[in-house]
């Protein structure tokens, strides 16, 4: 039995750049529609969206580190926020499950109806995702995450020596 643990790294600048902008715009729509007193309403209104949006992108890919077991034949998800730790759940990675590179998702996603998306990306524009499409309760859901070299052997050489239930 395989045991490995990966941690994705993080790429942190376009995210925190992302941030400042879209806090910079929210405190200027504020600061702008207290003398724009036509356009108080829909100033506040956009101020708050920019504000939101700046919550969101921090909570998610600033303040969250995802990380990915393999053990046997189940890859594990958790994360991890400050000291507080979830875990996600896990794919048994059984004869219902594919793996596919981003290129290879574009060229084969319309063969596939998915009715879950799970997107669990260290980064905000990650470079290297891969797609892991599974059944769930008779339905496929897809995974989205950033395995590193090995990890993604780990996983090719364990859904390889499955029988795959899925058509390309």
């Amino acid at each position: 039995m395989k045991n490995y643990v990966c941690q994705p790294k993080k790429e942190r600048k376009t995210c925190i750049f992302l941030c400042l902008v879209l806090l910079f715009l929210s405190a200027t729509a504020f600061f702008l529609s207290t003398y724009m007193a036509a356009f108080r309403a829909l100033g506040q209104t956009v101020s708050v969206i920019f504000l939101l949006l700046f919550v969101q992108l921090s909570a998610k890919f600033l303040l969250t580190e995802y990380v990915y077991t393999f053990e046997g034949d189940k890859f594990y998800l958790s994360t991890r926020q400050g000291k507080k730790k979830k875990d996600l759940g896990h794919v048994p990675l059984s004869a219902e499950v594919k793996l596919f590179t981003k290129k290879e998702w574009e060229e084969k996603k319309e063969n596939f109806s998915v009715k879950h998306r799970f997107s669990y990306c260290q980064n905000l524009f990650s470079k290297n995702e891969s797609y892991l499409i599974f059944s769930q309760e008779e339905t496929l859901s897809l995974l989205v995450f950033e395995p590193d070299e090995k990890l993604l052997s780990l996983l090719k050489e364990r859904i390889e020596n499955t029988v795959s239930a899925f058509k390309d």
